[in-house]
């Protein structure tokens, strides 16, 4: 965080269905505009890409089901991504596939 200074939970985008913040995990700003033009990191656990208890949970509080709330998620995400490729660099840290901190750092320096 400190090498690049990077902002966490960085709130650029709202949700246009339901006016809530989509914040990215992280932010690092560079170009133009620093505000906007940057790399747009997002750390995904599994909840990200399956059914998971979590979806469980909030279908239960929501009224809705399982599916629908991964369904829900996969837009946001999917908002998420658009909005960063637009503007900056899009990189998915999916913690399906890098287990450590290291292995994360390594992956972002080599795609910005």
């Amino acid at each position: 965080m400190e090498n690049y200074n990077a902002k966490t939970e960085y709130k650029i985008l709202k949700n246009p269905n339901t006016g809530r913040w989509l914040p990215y995990d992280i932010y690092i700003s560079q170009g133009e505009n620093p505000i906007i033009n940057g790399i747009y990191i997002e750390i995904n656990g599994i909840q990200h890409y399956s059914i998971q208890n979590w979806h469980k949970m909030k279908a239960k509080r929501n009224g809705t089901t399982s599916k629908q709330e991964l369904i829900f998620q996969k837009e946001k995400d999917r908002l998420k991504k658009k909005f960063a490729n637009i503007n900056g660099t899009y990189i998915e840290i999916d913690l399906r596939k890098i287990k450590t901190i290291k292995e994360a750092i390594s992956f972002i320096e080599k795609i910005s």
